[in-house]
């Protein structure tokens, strides 16, 4: 398993729960950030929430690299997030997720997270 496919599983696997759960340690990573979360309808860009999502995991301790092809990274997580879409696990932390408007430069995409 590479280190996104472990960033994935985190992702799912506890910093979902943080957000549904609006926990501070989550809110403190996207200050200042253009993720910045300070509650619902969460509207962000992906790219954003994605270096969020990494420094969270590295908090969490997950072993990252210091040194990668963050586009490279970025593309492969987006990859595992819309390939398909994990609704299951989306609606059972109580939330929605959504692509906001359409731009087909992937670095500029936005999503929106809203309660059920």
């Amino acid at each position: 398993m590479n280190h996104i496919d472990e960033l994935y599983r985190v992702f799912l696997g506890k910093i979902l729960n943080e957000v549904a759960q609006e926990c501070d340690s989550f809110k403190e990573v996207t200050n200042g950030t253009l993720a910045h979360f300070d509650g619902f309808p969460y509207e962000f860009c992906l790219v954003s929430f994605f270096e969020c999502v990494w420094v969270r995991a590295a908090q969490l301790g997950l072993d990252l690299p210091s040194e990668s092809d963050f586009q490279k990274d970025f593309d492969q997580f987006r990859h595992c997030l819309m390939q398909p879409w994990p609704m299951e696990k989306i609606q059972k932390c109580g939330l929605t997720f959504k692509q906001v408007g359409t731009t087909k430069i992937k670095i500029k995409q936005r999503f929106k997270i809203e309660r059920i």
